[in-house]
Formats: C-alpha cells, structure tokens, sequence
C-alpha cells in the first residue's frame, strides 16, 4: 500500500513538472512564435511537454533498475555467503568439544578463539546484510553511525588481527603511540576496515624478516596513523594512482594476484567521509613505502 502511494505521488511530480515546463516553454513559445498560427504554438507547448515528461520518467526508471539490481546483489550475495559460514561455525564447535581437553598449548588456543571470532564477524556481517535487504532499505547498510572512538585501539587491533602475516614472515612490528591522545567521531566499523587494508598491505607487501613502524601522534587538530613498511615499495610514477579504483601496479601483480584494487580507493572514500586525509609516499621500488590518514579530533 506504502509503496503504491508513492508511485502515485511520483506521477503526481513528474505531471507537475511536466504541466510546469509546458508554461514555461509556452511563455517562451508565445515569444518566439508569436507571428505563427495558434496550431503551432499549441504543439510547441504540448510537445515539450511530453519530451519533459518521458525524460523525467526514463532517469526514474533507470534510478529504479540500478536499485533493483543492487538490491538483487546484496540478497543473492548474503544468501550464498551464509550457509557455508554457518557450516564452518558448527565444524568449529564440533572441534572445540572434541580436542578442547586436548589443548593445551595457549598459543593454539589463542588461534582457534581468533577462528572462531573470525567466522563470528563474517556472520554477523551477512545476516545484517540480509536484514536489510529483507527491509528493503539498502541505503542503511551504507550510512555511517559516528561515535567517539580511540584511534589507537582500533589500529593496534587492527595489527592483532594480522599477526598470524607477521609471525609467519618474521616482521618485527614497531608501535609509537603519543600519550593522552584525544578521541575523534568515527564509525567504528569503517575506520576498523581502513586500519585493516592499511595493515594487510604493510603484511602482504613485506618481504620476509622486513619490519613495520606504526606511529599514532596528535598534528594539531588531528589524530596520525603512519604505517611504515620495508616491502616492495612503489615507483614515483605509480604514486598518484595508487588509490585509484581497480588500479593495481604490476609490482602488486606479481606478488598477489588474487587481488582487484579496490581496498586503497575504499580507504580513502572512508576517511574522506570522516573529514579527513589519506596520503603515501615512497622512494621507489625495493624502498618500502608509508601510508598515513589523518582523522579529526572530537570537538
């Protein structure tokens, strides 16, 4: 019923709209045509009035189709993602009762509790998709919820979060965090993923036995996260590309090609939405490379 209505209100503009146009262009038209016969001026007026309406009503169904597709995606894309996370989640239970006695090594512990919030955070990702793709609200899924937040719990998570990457490579990983440092406004969510592509990166790029400066300090009415790597560095050409969406330079290629170039280009879009900056620099191939963001302070 909702639904209907707005459809009828919909047309209701778009007639509006229309009947608008036609007495503009009729006042123009009495103008220019003023030496013409009445015939002509009526099918000025009329159809530019049609030529109005139908382009009105084609941008809204085009508006509608993209809605609709994105709509399809989400739904088809939760549904498939959910029943073999679900599957891991019983496998993992299953395996916890029957080696829970058995293990007694901390560190494998450690891991499997990381398994097991891993798959947590998957599933709660895709049923929140599906919750509102069943609504029908796909915006919400988009829009941002700022709290107060410390930007230095979130990156040092953001580091646990890879520390399996370290250790397997043998990065030694190097933290410097100003005391005292004050709060920003952020979405948690979104700010947790730009620390998370930042880090990935410094993870995946890094040679073996390479390292990794993190830096966290207060520049005046921002708060800075510089990431430093030893990793495969970046040529100077490719540094104003390098968050640009799908592109990817044949150096990350080589060393992963599962990829598709589209964490750095997101990172930036998040922090811009926060009101804030996100730079690289490097001195070349071979050189590693910096990424650093800056967020606002909470006023």
């Amino acid at each position: 019923m909702i639904i209907k209505l707005k459809k009828i209100g919909l047309y209701i503009l778009l007639l509006i709209l229309s009947v608008f146009s036609i007495t503009i262009f009729s006042y123009v038209g009495h103008i220019l045509l003023s030496g013409f016969p009445k015939p002509y001026f009526f099918i000025f007026s009329f159809s530019i009035g049609i030529f109005v309406f139908t382009s009105l009503y084609a941008f809204y169904l085009r508006v509608q189709l993209v809605e609709q597709t994105k709509h399809a995606f989400i739904t088809i894309a939760a549904h498939n993602l959910r029943t073999p996370l679900t599957k891991v989640q019983w496998l993992l239970a299953d395996i916890e009762n029957r080696v829970n006695k058995a293990m007694k090594d901390d560190d494998m512990k450690g891991r499997f509790e990381d398994i097991k919030k891993t798959n947590k955070d998957l599933v709660k990702i895709v049923n929140r998709l599906l919750e509102v793709s069943e609504s029908g609200k796909t915006s919400a899924f988009f829009s941002y919820i700022f709290e107060e937040q410390h930007l230095e719990f979130i990156v040092l998570q953001a580091m646990s979060n890879h520390q399996f990457g370290i250790e397997e490579k043998n990065l030694s990983v190097s933290t410097r965090i100003q005391e005292g440092l004050p709060s920003i406004i952020a979405d948690k969510e979104r700010i947790e993923l730009v620390a998370n592509i930042i880090m990935e990166n410094a993870v995946l790029y890094s040679e073996k036995n390479g390292s990794i400066e993190i830096e966290i300090y207060q520049e005046k009415n921002y708060i800075v996260c510089s990431v430093q790597d030893t990793g495969i560095g970046i040529a100077k050409e490719n540094l104003p590309k390098i968050f640009t969406r799908f592109y990817r330079s044949q150096e990350a290629i080589t060393k992963d090609v599962d990829r598709v170039g589209l964490g750095l280009s997101l990172a930036k879009e998040i922090v811009e939405k926060h009101g804030g900056s996100i730079h690289v620099d490097s001195k070349g191939l071979g050189m590693g490379s910096r990424f650093w963001f800056k967020l606002p302070v909470a006023q």
